[in-house]
């Protein structure tokens, strides 16, 4: 019963279920809005250590509103300690956990990781990286930018030079 520049994809019968609920009290009452969601993936990067005591209990609570936030969590916090201790090889069974739940957008993270699965080993396995050669590329993007498209490569390269 929808039109066609309706953007609700459900029926009048999707919101008879959902106002049935609403009034038998099915909803957990909220106290404070929301923090913002750029605030709450900050407390879900930050090592738990690191946070403050009052962040720490505001993520605590968010988690437990939300328990696929909190599946989320866990799965990003597993990722980044994979990261920060080189532990490539528990990849797979960490892409076998994510799998196992319900978050779609974790499942196409692992399917983009399973596309190049011995590079993505290999780049959380090595103690190498490649941020001062990034560095370096960025600084010349920033400089051929700067000559708003103008500039041809022996200018370009006159620049790079002086810079460095």
């Amino acid at each position: 019963m929808t039109s066609p520049s309706s953007s609700f994809p459900g029926d009048v019968q999707t919101v008879r279920r959902y106002l049935r609920q609403a009034k038998e009290g099915g909803f957990p009452a909220v106290s404070r809005p929301a923090p913002p969601p750029r605030r709450a993936v900050r407390w879900i990067a930050t090592n738990r250590g690191r946070l403050s005591a009052g962040d720490a209990r505001e993520l605590k609570e968010v988690r437990a509103v939300c328990p696929h936030l909190g599946a989320a969590a866990g799965h990003i916090r597993d990722f980044a300690a994979m990261l920060h201790d080189r532990r490539g090889a528990l990849l797979p069974d960490w892409m076998t956990g994510v799998l196992a739940d319900g978050l779609p957008a974790l499942h196409s993270l692992v399917t983009g990781l399973r596309r190049d699965q011995d590079a993505v080993v290999a780049g959380l396995s090595s103690s190498r990286s490649s941020g001062q050669v990034e560095g370096h590329v960025t600084r010349i993007k920033i400089l051929k930018r700067k000559g708003h498209g103008r500039a041809n490569l022996g200018l370009l390269r006159k620049r790079v030079l002086s810079t460095t």
